[in-house]
């Protein structure tokens, strides 16, 4: 009894061990300090676009999604022709660090623009805001939308990153079903590793230097500004991860690793360390890059982010390391064969969750195409198509230089994703509007026998016109109507109708609903007076039309679904028609752990 206890125990302290390590990272992983995201937004601006006032404004409120970094503000005021350049000065709210105060002088009547230059705390990109509005008389001039473009050292720096974990999730992918391919090439799948622990350490660290350039100035005093950031703060989560990759690539160490996290299972507490680890990369990695576009984390886009890179890292992680591992034409088809299942999986999760994560960060097709964010997922696409069509003809019998096609396009594919995660998502409301809606007519007023209808032309703050329309309910009238006349925003104005149409011009209105205290004067008969209601909304920017400006959100996640139940019903179908693949790949594994059989072919050639 005493035996059994003993040969049980080293089992029981491994699977507590993994226990305790899966609940470790998922507790520092799930709550890191601050809120995530790479790219802040922002949310609203006061006054807003488009705006007419009657006085000089003395401030200009900007509320964004995450708190923003006080030392990095600047802020632009452009005046129209022939005004003075006011003074201006903006500072983070003690109170609210997602709220910017943008102090203003003394101004002028006239057009105004105002640009405002942020860095959020997180990650230190780069956030624009921007408003216009007019004074007195003027019209208001509208702000295109601004977005940045990718950010150069740190997209080179992503990208090694996100290299070096697709090498681990291959690796790990790959000694997973092919054993004998692994087994036959230890020391060059060692350097695969070493490879792709250097890359991510390497491309973490480049990111954070790629963020001190951007700071400009003083490198000590940019050096302690991305030091107090959360993503620098959670360099000591991606050491405790590749800890974990580490662990598994250290067979001879630990002993009691090796038993089975389940009595009946195949997967050693060895290799459960390592996919905890390369899952957290991932995690992090995808942490820190739009998902909380809107304030906190967003689970969902953090989700599909993971799944993207963890569907990348299963498709060109498993074709890098079968390429290399593989010795001979026909064993690296063997090695082919036997992960393509695991290839095509990465390929339909990349789709799958860059179609969701498309749905997240393009607002509409004029977006893909008027923005840097969406040219580059266009060329994206593009590459991921042609990638598809080069792994069907590489599994069709294809030759074997097709694969380093088909490698070095999705090797794009994962440069273009970085630098995507440093540019400006495409959501700008300018990229939906489309054409302007008509103007907004309120209903008719009923004042004694007469019915009354007012509406704005062209309808925004500023100056319009009003048209008033007067119907009389009675035959014959009671007093022939002889002019009209009404109040609004402490202005009085008068019209004589002609056929019961009157118009009224440079009438000045403010932004929202206004309303006019008319009174309609007849002769020979006593007055009519009615409260009347129009709506003057802010004019805003409209980017033109490309295809269309329509929301694409839902459209884009029906298609991912539908891209997922297919790949279910693939798998499905191949699992039912191969139900014997089981048996083979049981040999293929006995074979390693003995060193005989393809281990030894392999060594031979």
């Amino acid at each position: 009894m005493a035996n059994v206890a003993d040969r049980r125990s080293p089992a029981l302290a491994a699977r507590a061990a993994l226990r305790i390590v899966i609940g470790m990272l998922v507790l520092v992983i799930g709550l890191p300090s601050g809120v995530a995201s790479a790219h802040a937004i922002v949310q609203t601006i006061t006054p807003g676009d488009g705006s007419v006032l009657l006085e000089s404004p003395d401030q200009v409120v900007v509320t964004f999604s995450e708190p923003m970094l006080p030392d990095a503000l600047i802020v632009e005021v452009r005046p129209g022709a022939d005004q003075p350049v006011p003074t201006s000065a903006a500072m983070v709210d003690p109170t609210d660090g997602r709220r910017v105060v943008i102090d203003l002088g003394p101004m002028e009547d006239g057009s105004y623009q105002v640009r405002l230059i942020a860095r959020d705390a997180e990650d230190l990109h780069e956030v624009v805001a921007r408003t216009s509005f007019a004074i007195g008389d003027a019209a208001p001039m509208p702000s295109p939308p601004i977005v940045a473009s990718y950010e150069p050292v740190e997209s080179a720096a992503r990208w090694l990153f996100a290299g070096g974990l697709a090498l681990l999730i291959g690796v790990m992918a790959v000694r997973e079903r092919w054993a004998a391919g692994v087994a036959a090439r230890p020391r060059r799948v060692r350097s695969l590793v070493v490879a792709g622990i250097a890359l991510i350490v390497v491309g973490r660290l480049g990111i954070l230097l790629g963020r001190m350039l951007s700071l400009g100035g003083d490198l000590g005093g940019a050096l302690a500004t991305v030091s107090r950031t959360a993503d620098a703060q959670r360099l000591l989560l991606v050491v405790v991860a590749l800890g974990c990759v580490v662990i598994n690539e250290l067979p001879n160490t630990a002993p009691w690793l090796d038993v089975p996290v389940r009595k009946t299972g195949r997967l050693s507490v060895r290799r459960a360390l390592g996919w905890v680890g390369v899952v957290n990369l991932a995690v992090l990695a995808a942490w820190g890059s739009h998902s909380a576009l809107e304030g906190p984390i967003e689970p969902f886009t953090l989700l599909a982010k993971t799944g993207h890179l963890m569907g990348l890292g299963l498709w060109v992680g498993v074709l890098a390391v079968v390429l290399v591992v593989g010795a001979g034409d026909a064993h690296w088809r063997r090695g082919l064969s036997a992960t393509s299942r695991v290839a095509v999986g990465g390929a339909f999760l990349t789709v799958v969750s860059g179609v969701v994560l498309t749905s997240r960060l393009i607002v509409s097709l004029t977006a893909l195409r008027h923005t840097p964010y969406g040219q580059m997922l266009a060329v994206k696409i593009a590459l991921v198509a042609i990638g598809v069509v080069l792994g069907l003809a590489v599994a069709r019998g294809a030759k074997r230089n097709l694969s380093y096609l088909e490698l070095g396009a999705l090797s794009v594919v994962v440069l273009i994703g970085a630098a995507m995660a440093t540019a400006t998502p495409a959501l700008d409301p300018a990229f939906t509007q489309g054409r302007e809606a008509a103007t907004l007519v309120r209903p008719a007023t009923e004042a004694d026998d007469l019915i009354l209808q007012a509406r704005a032309i062209p309808g925004h703050p500023g100056a319009n016109t009003i048209e008033l329309r007067i119907a009389e309910t009675r035959r014959p009238s009671l007093g022939e109507v002889d002019t009209v006349e009404f109040e609004v925003a402490g202005k009085r104005y008068e019209a004589t109708p002609q056929d019961g149409l009157a118009f009224i011009e440079g009438v000045i209105l403010p932004g929202g609903e206004s309303t006019l205290a008319t009174t309609v004067h007849r002769i020979g008969w006593t007055d009519a007076t009615a409260s009347l209601s129009v709506v003057a909304e802010p004019v805003a920017y409209v980017e033109p039309t490309w295809i269309s400006s329509a929301r694409m959100r839902t459209p884009l996640v029906l298609i991912a679904i539908v891209i997922a139940l297919g790949g279910v019903a693939l798998w499905a179908v191949v699992r039912r028609r191969d139900g014997s693949s089981a048996a083979p790949r049981a040999s293929e594994s006995e074979d390693a752990e003995t060193g005989v059989s393809d281990t030894q072919n392999l060594v031979d050639v």
